[in-house]
């Protein structure tokens, strides 16, 4: 009789973990916790904002998903740390655009496409004529994502019960979420774009 129930059990088991497996399969593609829909999604809003810059571009590339960015992005995101790569100490992160958000103080992640939109807000506080950012105020991660050179995007994410930053600060109940860009963007002097005369 134990025989039989163990068997029983192992076959709910598998026939639940074969249920399973597609969407974790799913989830994981690109190397990222982002499943291929929400990759879809990450890559379209960031196309969006860049189709629709104001004033009008004069050139503005399309950007494409790219795994290799994403399993840089998730793996940043995974060392529960809220901040910037140090590119003498990670070399690999070189030449590369990095957004990053945080989340913190609760198990429940941000919508996907949050953190974009977050960035994207930035633009508020820029004036492109002058390529300036009002005084106090942050816009490097507007100017990446509508950087017109900039061609690939990927992202990650993370859940940490306790991250850190480089101030030292810690956060509990954070989520992190990384996007690298290629080629970055953000290069002293120069304007994200050019306006279309």
């Amino acid at each position: 009789m134990a025989l039989l129930q163990l068997c029983v059990i192992l076959v709910i088991s598998f026939k639940s973990m074969a249920q399973e497996l597609p969407a974790l399969i799913e989830k994981r593609a690109g190397g990222t916790d982002y499943s291929l829909a929400d990759q879809k999604a990450l890559l379209d809003v960031h196309n969006e904002y860049r189709k629709n810059v104001s004033p009008r571009a004069a050139r503005m590339n399309t950007l494409t998903w790219d795994t290799t960015l994403a399993i840089k992005a998730q793996q940043w995101v995974e060392r529960c740390h809220f901040g910037h790569p140090n590119t003498a100490v990670h070399t690999d992160y070189a030449g590369l655009g990095q957004n990053l958000y945080i989340r913190r103080g609760t198990t429940t992640p941000p919508s996907v496409t949050a953190p974009v939109v977050s960035w994207y807000n930035e633009v508020r506080d820029y004036n492109l004529a002058t390529n300036t950012c009002n005084s106090g105020k942050v816009c490097g991660h507007y100017t990446q994502i509508v950087w017109a050179d900039t061609t690939k995007v990927g992202c990650g994410t993370n859940y940490c019960p306790q991250a850190t930053s480089d101030y030292g600060i810690t956060y509990r109940k954070a989520w992190l979420v990384a996007c690298q860009y290629s080629p970055g963007g953000n290069v002293r002097g120069q304007k994200p774009y050019n306006a279309a005369g």
